[in-house]
């Protein structure tokens, strides 16, 4: 049965449910569920390092992955089209003589992110605005602000990259509201000089909100942004911290810590950064937690760590909704995971080692069980498109045709993907089929 266009059934009130059913839940993949076997995405010679990740569902079920060569001279991209099934060819993003460093990534709607260090700690900037099939100039953000560790977080056409400046070390930033057409000038997240020391800044983005976390002497501090207003910086950690993570996915929010002594632990805000529910341990691991707000569990986090306490280092996946699962073991002293997840119910990890120095990428695929189903209403002659006309990255729907039985009533409903709730928008009537 064919999602997006399926024409002329005679009664679409049990049609309509089984397709709603076959979107947000379908017969399960032939190939079962659980942890791939794991491949090797990066080309062979051991040369690979810090490897990012990032979805997007909706048609194509995008997988995106950036990563940098050992010299730190290269930016390198992949991509998936079909939920990391198959695999386009490696691209170079960039090439040069001098570091490359931390490159980061983020996607919002058909478009790509990709941030990085630069030479002399400028911050440099692409995007591709049709997932990856071409990609822009480069442009660098920082200008005389320079800096290291950016991140990148975006939101339908909204777009931060945080950094470290340069002598401070202030946090700093630069946000476009068009899609990464035009950026603002620097400007400080915090702005205490040299009174602190922070590090390690991570940024996400959902609706109108931005949200920055990171390290300061040890302790976590979040602040979250709307517009031109800022949140009071809260500290959700005090002390023993040497990792922060941060996502979201519409209200909710999602900060990771690596806590030295126990392994990774996260804290859950409901309102959009509003306030933070009590801490909740993800695991027994000690290195670098990586959390991506999963779209596979209606909103719930998903977390990505490493325990590096014995000699084969081990690769974790916890999710709110499960406990840690154990995906792979990887050897080396230097080590760096990332996650991205999907709303249809698959997570996307990809890891490295200095031992091994290739990028690595598991996927899960869940379960997709005849679990959920919504009626909408019933009509004739009929027309259903599958589109996702608001770019949140879910398959909305668009309904036509007759639901008097006699041609009489002519109606066309456009129905928003909300949560894995069909919502209606429009209805119009006495329409032409």
């Amino acid at each position: 049965m064919d999602l997006h266009a399926i024409r002329h059934a005679s009664r679409w009130a049990a049609c309509v449910s089984l397709l709603l059913m076959l979107a947000i839940g379908g017969a399960k993949p032939a190939h079962g569920a659980g942890w791939d076997t794991p491949v090797t995405i990066s080309d062979g010679t051991p040369n690979w390092l810090y490897p990012r990740v990032a979805t997007r569902s909706g048609p194509g079920n995008y997988v995106h992955v950036v990563w940098r060569d050992l010299a730190a001279t290269k930016v390198m991209y992949r991509r998936s089209a079909d939920g990391g099934r198959t695999w386009f060819p490696i691209l170079t993003l960039h090439t040069g003589t001098v570091a490359s460093i931390g490159p980061h990534i983020a996607t919002a709607g058909n478009t790509v992110h990709v941030v990085w260090e630069g030479p002399s700690s400028a911050i440099k900037y692409l995007r591709s605005t049709n997932n990856g099939g071409a990609w822009d100039a480069e442009v660098t953000l920082s200008g005389a602000t320079t800096g290291y560790t950016p991140d990148i977080g975006a939101s339908v056409d909204r777009v931060y990259v945080a950094w470290i400046k340069d002598g401070a070390p202030d946090i700093v930033y630069v946000q476009s509201q068009n899609n990464g057409n035009t950026w603002t000038t620097p400007a400080n997240v915090t702005s205490d000089g040299n009174t602190t020391s922070e590090s390690d800044v991570r940024v996400a983005a959902s609706g109108t909100y931005a949200y920055f976390a990171w390290l300061q002497n040890g302790n976590v501090l979040f602040r979250n942004k709307t517009g031109v207003i800022w949140g009071f910086p809260i500290t959700l950690w005090v002390g023993d911290s040497d990792h922060v993570s941060v996502a979201a996915y519409n209200e909710r929010v999602f900060v990771d810590r690596n806590q030295a002594a126990n392994g990774p632990v996260q804290r859950v805000s409901a309102n959009w950064g509003g306030a933070f529910s009590p801490a909740v341990s993800l695991g027994t691991g000690d290195e670098k937690p990586e959390v991506s707000a999963s779209r596979a569990y209606d909103g719930n986090g998903a977390t990505a760590f490493l325990d590096t306490r014995l000699s084969v280092h081990r690769i974790f996946v916890s999710t709110s909704v499960a406990s840690e699962t154990q995906i792979a073991t990887i050897t080396g002293s230097s080590r760096n995971t990332d996650i991205g997840a999907m709303h249809e119910g698959s997570m996307h990890v990809v890891a490295n080692s200095s031992g091994e120095r290739h990028v690595y990428y598991h996927r899960y695929v869940a379960p997709r069980d005849f679990d959920w189903w919504q009626q909408l209403f019933g009509v004739s002659k009929s027309d259903v498109q599958w589109t996702d006309f608001d770019g949140d990255g879910d398959l909305d729907l668009v309904l036509s045709g007759d639901t008097s039985g006699s041609g009489n009533v002519l109606v066309t409903q456009t129905w928003e993907n909300t949560f894995n709730v069909f919502v209606p928008l429009t209805l119009k009537q006495d329409l032409s089929l």
